[in-house]
């Protein structure tokens, strides 16, 4: 095997060793699940982040974590309005995390900027968290709850002044490597290149006449 080839064989063991970024819950919630009496209606809030994270899940209060009794839509838009993701959740489907069961969505950048999230509740057989304490994560910022009435998935605009009930949730994990990961990239491909010049100059050029 070449120098070049062991290099590259080193940078890819090394940069696959490395730990893959965890998923959280962009808000830590607790507080007491009660129903509301007059939907449908799409229900959630807005939310700011002040760094860039990949989002890969969308989810929904399951107070009991034994399954949710109705179907429920679930969409993330930006600040112009443009729905970026969207899932369904119903029964056990999806992913049980820290009270919320989230489905999966096709890993989403999210910069620094004001988004909103909501979920379509078609009835009452799901309650919602009433009076909640809402820790988020270090980067992200709870603004306002916020519905939108109807029984379409539809971005919730109607702003309201109260943080006292919450149903939906996203997942999110760093968007860029770590100073780790890059030192790692930036050595290797370092490595890779004197190699390549050093090999270039061990070659000669051989000239026959017949």
């Amino acid at each position: 095997m070449t120098r070049t080839g062991i290099v590259l064989g080193l940078m890819m063991t090394s940069c696959l060793a490395l730990p893959a970024q965890a998923q959280q819950a962009a808000f830590a919630v607790s507080g007491i699940g009660q129903s509301l009496a007059n939907p449908p209606f799409t229900l959630g809030y807005a939310f700011s982040l002040s760094e860039a994270f990949t989002a890969s899940g969308l989810g929904l209060f399951d107070q009991a974590g034994d399954g949710l009794a109705s179907s429920h839509e679930i969409g993330l838009w930006d600040s112009g309005g443009t729905l970026l993701a969207s899932t369904t959740v119903f029964g056990t489907s999806g992913t049980l995390i820290d009270g919320f069961r989230y489905g999966a969505i096709s890993p989403l950048l999210l910069g620094v900027g004001s988004y909103t999230i909501g979920a379509t509740f078609l009835d009452d057989a799901d309650p919602l968290l009433f009076q909640a304490t809402v820790t988020p994560l270090a980067g992200v910022s709870y603004d306002s709850a916020a519905f939108a009435a109807g029984g379409a998935l539809s971005n919730p605009t109607f702003l309201l002044e109260t943080s006292g009930f919450f149903g939906p949730n996203l997942l999110l994990s760093a968007a860029v490597p770590e100073p780790a990961t890059w030192l790692v990239m930036l050595l290797g491909f370092g490595a890779v290149g004197g190699a390549m010049r050093s090999a270039r100059r061990r070659q000669r050029v051989t000239v026959s006449y017949a």
